[in-house]
């Protein structure tokens, strides 16, 4: 193969991976860039075979270690230490961390592979074949991930980056480097119906063996084959877990209404008593004793009510708890629905697999077209990189949690994500010299959480600075006179706001507007026109200056269609 045809040939191979990030709904993590053309071949001490007994002995090593794991989120057996950096409400992955120390003695890839299947066999609930398949994926991965720094740091969360060492990730392919040298990073995600509400990502596995041509057919049907059997287990799990939910209801229901009616009897007897004791104390001599029995009982009632009230506070709280499990159950059950609609959608693009690469192709020679055609770089080009915006799932209310990619075509097309992932606007907005603004938010919610329009930096996609004024979350943002344009929320009112570069505010509309409004800028004048439930459009005009209302247009509506 000639110079110029291998180059041609790598350009289109990273012409479609663009193109599949570019539209794809899933999350480019580690794997899509852990990729290798060469095929993973480890270098073992000796390949003689090992006895039953042996094999037997490395994985149990496996299930000892995941159960120590299970109970303390760290383990250290024969040398090896595993430890565990998750936390379900982060966007990055945690991991299960398989540390090799200087004294362990592994001479054979199988033998770390049996020790990994015993592991995933304990910590994850899979079963024998599933485990001994997901093993040889796991260590096969971790080649993969050896010595790409950069792409682990996109990836995993800080716990899990401030706990290793980035040398010694992954595995080399020599059995020289095992011992003192390797730490196997085991991807986490949330699954609240397996153990300690953990699973191996999957996903990530999928991903990297899907699109990896080294990799035979075979390996993949079973990692297939592992996900449906996994997701209809799961989808059983929810049901169960559904039907304990609606017991744990009706046993609190039922607690509920006990504690109430003993509420109101002791609250009865403790009024009965008091008005007892008040008019034995009207003749504190004669009714001595009595006074004393029954002040006795005042306080014994008394205990009884507080008694009463913790145990209120005890039900309240299973109920927040049985609450935030049944809403858990609900997310879970909705993604594993959402990802069987997305199989079903691929298995019927699988069917005509021809139309799908000529629907590439065409798509591939349109934008050489128009390539040539402009001299000028895409509005999505910024400092000579390309910024693209990665859809991670849609909230609720039109919300949509997004990240930020670059890809740097003179550095060998080198790809990295953006620190800041609480990004909510389906747009972006790049500037030269400047950077990119977003509208993002700081909590760990939308419908929590203020927006405001943040502005990243062009090298690192780091945030520069944020606004003090709250911004619609789906505001458009215009970059015009040098100067940013864009929608401010104040409470139930929304403004046309301009910023400098800094995100300083330098002028607001004098009246409010529609919070669905288009802007048209025209000479010495701002036009925004928005859709209304009246009959008529409104449109505002203002002054492009300082943003003060010029005048109100309100057209008839009665069209000029037909005429």
């Amino acid at each position: 193969m000639t110079t110029i045809i291998k180059k041609v040939f790598i350009f289109l191979v990273l012409f479609v991976l663009i193109l599949e990030s570019l539209f794809s709904q899933e999350n480019p993590r580690v794997a899509e860039e852990a990729l290798k053309v060469e095929p993973i071949r480890f270098i073992n001490r000796n390949n003689l075979p090992v006895d039953p007994k042996t094999q037997e002995l490395q994985i149990r090593l496996g299930n000892q270690l995941a159960n120590e794991v299970l109970k303390n989120n760290q383990a250290q057996i024969n040398q090896i230490i595993i430890k565990r950096y998750f936390d379900p409400n982060l966007e990055n992955f945690g991991a299960d961390v398989i540390i090799l120390t200087e004294k362990t003695n592994f001479g054979h890839i199988n033998s770390i592979e049996r020790v990994i299947m015993g592991y995933l066999q304990t910590a994850f609930e899979y079963n024998f074949n599933q485990s001994k398949t997901l093993s040889e994926l796991v260590v096969y991965y971790n080649a993969r991930l050896r010595q790409n720094f950069n792409l682990i740091q996109a990836s995993y969360s800080k716990d899990v980056l401030d706990n290793i060492d980035l040398k010694k990730a992954g595995i080399d392919r020599s059995y020289k480097n095992w011992s003192g040298k390797t730490q196997i990073l085991i991807p986490l995600r949330k699954n609240i119906v397996r153990l300690d509400k953990t699973d191996l990502d999957r996903k990530e596995i999928q991903i990297l063996i899907e699109q990896d041509k080294t990799i035979p057919e075979s390996k993949k049907e079973e990692l297939k084959k592992i996900d449906e059997e996994r997701k209809k287990e799961d989808i059983k799990k929810i049901e169960e877990k559904e039907k304990e939910i609606l017991k744990k209801e009706e046993q609190i229901k039922t607690e509920q209404e006990k504690i109430t009616k003993q509420e109101e009897t002791i609250k009865k007897e403790l009024q009965d008593t008091n008005k007892k004791l008040e008019e034995l104390k009207k003749d504190p001599e004669k009714n001595k004793e009595q006074i004393k029995e029954t002040e006795k009982k005042v306080q014994e009632l008394q205990n009884q009510s507080q008694k009463i009230e913790q145990k209120k506070e005890e039900i309240k709280k299973q109920e927040e708890a049985v609450q935030q499990e049944k809403k858990e159950l609900q997310e879970q059950k909705q993604q594993q629905i959402q990802q069987t609609t997305r199989q079903e959608e691929k298995k019927q693009e699988e069917k005509q697999p021809a139309s799908k690469i000529e629907q590439l192709e065409k798509e591939k020679e349109q934008l050489k077209k128009e390539l040539e055609k402009k001299e000028q770089l895409s509005e999505n080009v910024i400092n000579e990189k390309i910024v693209f915006l990665k859809v991670l799932r849609f909230v609720e209310g039109g919300h949509f949690n997004n990240e930020l990619w670059m890809l740097d075509p003179n550095k060998d097309d080198v790809l990295f994500r953006g620190s800041f992932t609480n990004i909510c606007s389906r747009t972006f907005l790049a500037v030269d010299n400047i950077g990119i603004f977003v509208i993002g938010y700081e909590g760990s919610s939308h419908s929590q959480s203020p927006h405001y329009l943040y502005l990243l930096d062009p090298e690192k996609l780091e945030v520069k600075s944020k606004s003090k004024e709250q911004i619609m979350f789906n505001s458009f943002i215009i970059y015009r006179d040098n100067k940013i344009y864009t929608i401010e929320q104040n409470k139930d009112q929304y403004y046309l706001v301009r910023f400098n570069e800094k995100l300083e505010l330098d002028a607001r509309s004098s009246n409010p507007i529609h919070p669905h409004s288009e802007i048209t800028f025209f000479k010495d004048k701002i036009y925004l026109t928005g859709s209304e439930k009246s009959s008529q459009v409104p449109i505002q005009v203002y002054s492009r200056n300082d943003l003060k209302l010029l005048k109100i247009i309100e057209p008839e509506l009665k069209a000029t269609l037909g005429k």
